[in-house]
């Protein structure tokens, strides 16, 4: 099978420009939510090592999980979070639920990360800046995309084929299983990736 890239990239830009209002909605929504996450973590008045056993980067730093563990946490995360979206998307008036789930994975991200550096400082500077950071913007990236895409597919439904929900989800199907491999392959990349940075790193 012969991927057409020109028509694809063409495609992706013009799927930008049609939904950029959306895409600036959800990318607002996730900054108020990041901001709000690092003034939270800001106002802790000590962060306890107990209080950092939840998050999965600190377990693995800690030697309280594995490879295998961190990206299967990961993804379930992820995969959780896709399906979610996809499941409000089935009336335009639900559908921007997805924008509370992105604001609530920014929150969660930003608050994660700040009181990581709180914590860690200089040991955990190259793991979060190279690592932990970039891959949260990438998913950050790929949950905003999928949320666009969702929230017109909804839309979509509902003018043509009026309360049949079993059409939306033919229509998304397809798409969900590729946003799916996506975030398979960011879990299993973060994964080994976090792994190898984490190697010699004692919290």
């Amino acid at each position: 099978m012969r991927i057409d890239v020109t028509r694809t990239i063409w495609d992706f830009r013009r799927f930008i420009f049609e939904n950029k209002i959306k895409a600036l909605i959800c990318t607002v929504l996730a900054i108020a939510a990041a901001a709000f996450g690092i003034a939270n973590a800001l106002g802790i008045s000590e962060v306890t090592r107990q209080g950092l056993m939840r998050f999965n980067v600190f377990l693995v730093i800690a030697g309280e999980r594995a490879f295998f563990g961190y990206f299967l946490w990961r993804f379930l995360l992820l995969f959780l979070l896709c399906l979610i979206i996809s499941l409000v998307g089935f009336r335009p008036a639900v559908s921007w639920i997805s924008g509370v789930v992105i604001a609530l994975f920014g929150f969660q991200a930003t608050y994660f990360i700040t009181i990581m550096f709180v914590y860690g400082g200089l040991a955990i500077l190259p793991l979060m800046l190279v690592i932990v950071v970039p891959f949260t913007l990438i998913i950050l990236c790929v949950l905003i995309f999928w949320s666009c895409y969702i929230i017109s597919v909804s839309f979509l439904t509902k003018a043509t084929r009026f309360n049949e929900i079993s059409h939306y989800y033919k229509c998304m199907l397809r798409p969900f299983l590729f946003v799916s491999l996506a975030m398979l392959a960011i879990a299993i990349l973060e994964g080994a990736l976090v792994i190898l940075f984490t190697l010699g790193i004692t919290m």
